[in-house]
């Protein structure tokens, strides 16, 4: 037998060894882990981090240790990656487009999701205002705020309703419905995942090249918080793949395309306007001699033609529905921004980037601060390009950092549009280190390569970790409580039901087709007199709540009996309950069937 005496033999050793590591490692990825039992042992591997360093390893060190055979391997694979790039970003699009399709909740759940799908049925009934004059609520003791379900707030008419939530992403998923039929408008958001990923892609490769768009795509693919979002009817994967391809647009030099992108994104989150600035900026190319002035000008001008279209329409739109073009769904600017938010989300913000992403996205910064982390052809448009993209994350992080806060690391989705930028730049720095390093020696530039591609795939392992430690990939099933509740007690109360609820108030007028009233909007000492009044009216008022609900709705109304919900409930399945305070022992509501 042949023994493994020379560099070469070694090197195919540890080059296979690292093919088994991330065969390894991808089979832990797509799968919940593996469990072998022999005889008293058991066996097991469930983390996918651990075989991803081995392989790193043992790739490093068949780099190490290679010879001509390694070399012309690498000459191979860099002529193919560049030669079926945009293919390649295209599949990895299309994969997370699927991904989201596979494992997304196509339910109208939370506040978020039932807004944008009901207001998308609103756009094709052809109204926005809904009327409630119908339902005896000043009787009731209720004011319009308590029959307003999460994601609506009162109109400036009396006894009507309106949409919460900004028009873009209901327009788009009426589209879709009109087109695709009643799921249609499900689609919306994982299509708009793949744009993102190929999005970011083509703004890799504009601003350095293929290699930086392909691995800046596969981290923004893996990106904990962007797989998050995928998961539900939410507008924040929407805007993000509005702003990335507007910034793709500009960066091309199409300041007109770029506008209307720019007013896509406004109009599916109108409190990001500002960002059309960073935008703007790098699609009009200023100049400081005298004869780039007129084409600056006539750039500028062409981009603000095409923003401007959406963002009087935004205004129009909040003066029909909240009495002002300055008024958004929730509220004035005042009751929305406050200087004291700053320490906490600098804080929050900061700590979960780095968590999600790890400290790689740090690099993003080097291109913003020097211009020669950016190839040579891209050097003469730098300094517009680094003033363009820092204003663009300045103006993200601001127009958060000064928001509510919220304790939970996926409210990175409110900077999801800038998750794109900060991956092909901090991708790009990696790269360019990486390449001056080299000084042209075919030794020291593959072996860079094999570190540039380790540091790649340990982020993105680390991302697919996260995701998977906070069980992405199940999402829809806890979602489908919502559904279910919904249709289960459509058929369990009769026509004339009322349902008490908060975090239900939406979904169950969706599903069940009966009127819901916010409990949070019922003062605390007046529960029995809002159920008794409902009673009278002919109504049979029944209280549906989340299980973390059921706490809070007891201390709201501890001075009433009904509020104790000591009693058993009707609908009691997948953390949704229901009780019926005519079944409550010693109850004096009528019983109406």
């Amino acid at each position: 037998m042949r023994h493994l005496s020379s560099r070469d033999d070694f090197s195919r050793l540890f080059f296979w060894l690292m093919i088994l590591g991330g065969a390894w490692a991808l089979l832990l990825d797509i799968t919940d882990g593996v469990s072998w039992q022999l005889g008293f042992v058991r066996l097991t591997s469930r983390d996918p981090f651990r075989p991803t360093v081995i392989a790193v390893a043992c790739g490093a060190l068949s780099v190490f240790l290679s010879r001509a055979w390694l070399f012309a391997a690498f000459d191979w694979l860099r002529s193919v990656t560049f030669r079926y790039a945009a293919l390649v970003g295209i599949g990895i699009g299309v994969a997370t487009t699927l991904f989201a399709i596979r494992y997304g909740a196509f339910i109208a759940g939370g506040a978020d999701s039932y807004g944008y799908v009901s207001q998308a049925d609103l756009w094709l009934a052809g109204h926005l205002r809904v009327d409630q004059s119908w339902f005896p609520a000043d009787d009731a003791g209720l004011s319009t705020w308590a029959i307003a379900p999460l994601g609506y707030r009162p109109g400036t008419i009396l006894h009507t309703i309106v949409p919460v939530y900004s028009p873009g992403l209901p327009l788009l998923m009426a589209a879709f419905k009109a087109i695709a039929g009643a799921q249609g408008l499900f689609y919306v958001v994982p299509l708009l995942g793949g744009v993102v990923v190929v999005a970011t892609f083509l703004l890799g490769r504009l601003l350095f090249d293929e290699v930086v768009g392909l691995a800046a795509a596969a981290l923004m693919a893996a990106s904990p918080a962007f797989l998050f979002q995928l998961m539900f009817p939410m507008s924040d994967v929407p805007v993000a793949a509005a702003w990335t391809v507007a910034l793709v647009l500009a960066v091309s030099e199409m300041p007109f395309a770029a506008g209307l992108m720019s007013g896509l994104a406004v109009l599916i989150r109108p409190n990001l306007p500002l960002l059309a600035i960073a935008v703007g900026f790098i699609a009009a190319r200023p100049a400081i001699s005298r004869d780039a002035v007129a084409p600056t000008l006539r750039r500028t001008l062409t981009f603000g033609i095409g923003l401007l279209p959406a963002v009087v329409g935004v205004a129009i739109l909040y003066w029909y529905l909240y009495g002002s073009p300055l008024e958004s769904g929730y509220g004035s600017l005042a009751t929305i921004y406050r200087w004291e938010y700053l320490g906490p989300n600098l804080r929050r913000y900061g700590a979960w980037l780095v968590q999600s992403q790890t400290l790689f996205v740090i690099g993003a910064i080097a291109p913003l601060v020097s211009p020669r982390f950016f190839p040579p052809l891209i050097r003469q448009r730098a300094t517009v390009l680094r003033i363009g993209l820092s204003l663009f994350l300045v103006l993200l992080a601001g127009s958060y950092l000064f928001y509510l806060p919220f304790d939970e690391w996926w409210y990175l989705r409110f900077v999801l549009s800038g998750f794109p930028v900060l991956l092909v730049l901090a991708t790009g720095a990696l790269r360019s280190a990486c390449h001056a390093l080299a000084s042209g020696q075919q030794a020291r530039r593959m072996v860079l390569a094999a570190v540039f591609a380790g540091v790649l795939v340990l982020v993105g392992q680390w991302e697919v970790n996260f995701a998977k430690d906070h069980q992405i990939t199940k999402l829809h099933i806890a979602e489908g409580r919502y559904a279910d509740a919904g249709h289960a007690l459509a058929q369990f109360t009769p026509a004339n039901a009322v349902f008490l609820s908060m975090q239900h108030s939406g979904s169950l007028r969706y599903y069940s087709g009966r009127l819901t009233i916010r409990y949070t909007e019922i003062s605390p000492t007046m529960l029995d007199a809002t159920l008794d009044g409902l009673a009278h009216k002919g109504f049979h008022p029944y209280i549906v709540l989340d299980d973390w609900e059921v706490p809070v709705f007891r201390e709201r109304f501890a001075s009433s009996a009904t509020g104790h919900l000591d009693w058993r409930p009707l609908y009691d399945i997948r953390r949704v309950v229901a009780y019926d305070p005519s079944a409550r022992p010693g109850a004096e509501l009528p019983v109406l069937r």
